[in-house]
């Protein structure tokens, strides 16, 4: 399914959902959020587009109950990759398309080594993409034990926008962190 519109409306016709346009939400400078939501605002649906790494990604707030529903509807319309995939994808293809290694990270969800591995070696590029790519992954799986390689970015790197986006990961994760890293 290509079209949003097209998307909402089977939505409405499948699973009684009538999701309306509601706002454009700048998050960052390159990540712009659509957002849909229904009459009395229990549930949202959020488009996200990252215009730097080429990631879109969805979210969806809603009442258990439509959440479940929502999700097998959304499964049958849109293309759905396993988190296994995506971090295969990540190691096959970082060098060529840092892009995967942000989807990867927005999927994760507990730690694994290999993911930890693929964004850690990433950190270390001498690539600007890759080194950018790599924060913003760092930072999306909320995993705070990328802390102290990204406030050494923030302090030692010799490019201000480098360290201006690894400051605001390090801002990112210690907000979602407030207790501090849990030992992995």
């Amino acid at each position: 399914m290509n079209d949003i519109d097209d998307l909402l409306a089977d939505l409405e016709e499948q699973e009684g959902v009538d999701l309306i346009y509601d706002a454009l939400v700048p998050r960052t400078e390159h990540v712009i959020e659509h957002q849909y939501r229904d009459a009395d605002e229990t549930v949202c649906l959020s488009l996200a587009n990252d215009g730097k790494t080429p990631v879109d990604y969805l979210m969806l707030t809603a009442p258990d109950d439509v959440l479940v529903r929502m999700v097998a509807f959304l499964k049958t319309q849109l293309p759905v990759v396993s988190f296994e995939d995506l971090r295969t994808r990540a190691h096959e293809r970082t060098e060529s398309a840092p892009g995967a290694l942000v989807r990867m990270a927005i999927a994760a969800e507990e730690p694994d080594q290999e993911s930890i591995t693929l964004i850690r070696q990433a950190l270390h590029s001498p690539d600007r993409d890759m080194k950018h790519a790599a924060i913003e992954a760092a930072c999306l799986t909320g995993w705070p034990l990328f802390l102290d390689e990204l406030v050494d970015l923030y302090h030692r790197h010799p490019e201000t926008d480098t360290r201006a986006l690894a400051g605001r990961a390090v801002q990112a994760l210690i907000g979602r962190n407030p207790t501090g890293p849990s030992p992995h």
